[in-house]
């Protein structure tokens, strides 16, 4: 039987420093598999293109440059895991472009979220 808060139809908002700590956690998945996706690139290119397919060689080279403040910068805007295998060229692209500061880190926010939405 449902409380009387949701019988109210009263919204219960999520504790925001649960959120918080999902944000935290995302952002070091997402920088931990950036900076192991890196360092493979750097040291191994044609490995790193055959262990992570689903990332573009351009953006694979991309990240062998990058220095580890600006992977975390990039990781800081991703909003779903990299993991994710649904992240499209197009998505890819904005990611370079977060990395070479030709696009705004809100931006590939924005987008990630709406291709993510999109698909439920």
């Amino acid at each position: 039987m449902a409380s009387s808060e949701f019988a109210s139809g009263a919204v219960v908002l999520p504790d925001v420093t649960i959120l918080k700590n999902l944000n935290r956690d995302l952002f070091q998945l997402n920088l931990g598999y950036l900076m192991l996706v890196r360092e493979y690139a750097d040291r191994d290119m044609v490995m790193a293109k055959k262990l992570f397919r689903n990332i573009p060689a351009v953006v694979l080279e991309r990240m062998a440059e990058l220095p580890p403040q600006r992977l975390a910068h990039v990781a800081r805007a991703i909003t779903t895991p990299v993991l994710y295998p649904g992240l499209n060229e197009n998505g890819w692209n904005m990611v370079l472009g977060v990395m070479d500061n030709e696009l705004q880190p809100a931006e590939l926010s924005e987008y990630l979220l709406g291709v993510l939405l999109n698909e439920r």
